[in-house]
C-alpha cells in the first residue's frame, strides 16, 4: 500500500502570521519521510485567507532535495 501525506498550509481567518504558518508546515513536511509515508503531495491554491500555498513546483522541488530516497538515487 501506498500511503502519501498532504501538508496545507492552512491559515483560516489569519490566526498567525505567514512566517508561522509556513515554518510550522514545513516542518510538518519534513517529517513525512522519517514517519514511513512514500510521498507528499502539493497543491495548487493561491494565495486566500484559508490557505497559504506556496508555488507548488518550487515546494515539491525542496522537499525532494530534503529526501534521503531522491539523494541515494
Amino acid at each position: 500500500m501506498h500511503v502519501g501525506a498532504a501538508v496545507v498550509f492552512q491559515n483560516p481567518g489569519r490566526m498567525r502570521p505567514d512566517h508561522e504558518v509556513y515554518r510550522h508546515e514545513l516542518r510538518l513536511a519534513d517529517l513525512v519521510e522519517p514517519l514511513g509515508f512514500d510521498s507528499i503531495w502539493g497543491g495548487e491554491h493561491h494565495f486566500t485567507d484559508y490557505r497559504r500555498w506556496p508555488e507548488a513546483l518550487e515546494y515539491l522541488a525542496s522537499m525532494a532535495d530534503h529526501s534521503e530516497r531522491i539523494n541515494q538515487r
